[in-house]
């Protein structure tokens, strides 16, 4: 899914938590958790895009064209290129668009509320695309792709939080418009919630998982340190951020090509993450198995 303008090019990236993603503020003020995740002006969890591109760049695949990661991601910085050139491709922060949660027929959902499909539709807008279909809802309503989640008496039990369950097929034949063909099926198998913007916070909260964890003195056995918390989205949770891609004519001296089109620097960016099936780590807590994600360029 792109749109070219002049000399860049727009995609969309989707990513797919595949292990507990923990993409860490630092220290955090908070009372519940001492390690948090990033999170966005709105206090959703996100992927700052300096954390994002950071991430993209490391596990970037190269192959034999080591200088093609110049092009792509600008020169590394306190070298004599820094004045030379920028990278060719920029990332937004990666939003928060679905997120698991429990329910009391079915084990889990995806949910979401009408500011995360908008925040979607923003960047859908900027593609030229339409975009998604946002139902009305009320605090104590919840829109649901499908009825066999919801109780006998038409109720839907999400992260412990009972709603009022309305069946709307639309929703996620809506989300399934704009989502990449490998996404589609296990968002439509799992089903869609829409709940309210004014309880979406409540409900994205219950689903994060925070983990307590000690240091252990390798000799005693006994904790060295600890415990301290750190907060962690679950698995299965979907984000996505705006991908922009600028035609290179300023290169690095290692750049064969005198000039790449916006649409080549776009499909050199995926081509790099193929010999690992799409799939990268992000975030902290790698050798713990966190933060396997996996990429879908649109």
């Amino acid at each position: 899914m792109s749109q070219t303008l002049a000399s860049r090019e727009y995609r969309l990236l989707f990513l797919r938590a595949l292990t507990p993603l923990h993409v860490g503020a630092g220290k955090g003020v908070s009372v519940h958790v001492e390690l948090p995740l990033q999170r966005d002006e709105f206090g959703f969890p996100t992927i700052w895009a300096s954390s994002l591109k950071g991430a993209l760049r490391v596990n970037f695949d190269a192959g034999q064209n080591a200088c093609i990661k110049k092009v792509l991601f600008g020169p590394e910085p306190a070298t004599e290129e820094v004045s030379e050139y920028s990278s060719a491709t920029s990332f937004t922060d990666a939003r928060l668009l679905l997120i698991p949660a429990r329910v009391l027929k079915g084990v889990w959902v995806y949910v979401t509320s009408p500011h995360m499909l908008q925040q979607l539709n923003v960047f859908l807008n900027v593609l030229g695309k339409d975009g998604i279909t946002i139902g009305n809802v009320s605090d104590e309503e919840a829109l649901v792709s499908r009825d066999d989640i919801c109780l006998k008496d038409s109720r839907v039990v999400v992260n412990e939080v009972m709603f009022k369950a309305k069946f709307d097929a639309n929703l996620a034949n809506s989300l399934k418009a704009v989502l990449p063909e490998n996404l589609q099926n296990v968002v439509v198998s799992r089903g869609v919630v829409l709940v309210s913007d004014n309880i979406i916070r409540t409900i994205v909260n219950k689903s994060l998982i925070i983990q307590y964890r000690v240091r252990l003195n390798t000799e005693t056995k006994t904790v060295d340190s600890g415990p301290w918390s750190e907060e962690y989205m679950p698995s299965e949770t979907l984000m996505f951020s705006l991908v922009t891609c600028r035609s290179f004519r300023s290169k690095p001296k290692c750049v064969d090509k005198e000039f790449m089109s916006a649409s080549e620097v776009c499909e050199e960016l995926k081509k790099g993450y193929m010999r690992f099936k799409n799939t990268i780590y992000v975030g902290g807590k790698e050798t713990l198995g966190k933060g396997l994600v996996e990429l879908y360029f649109m």
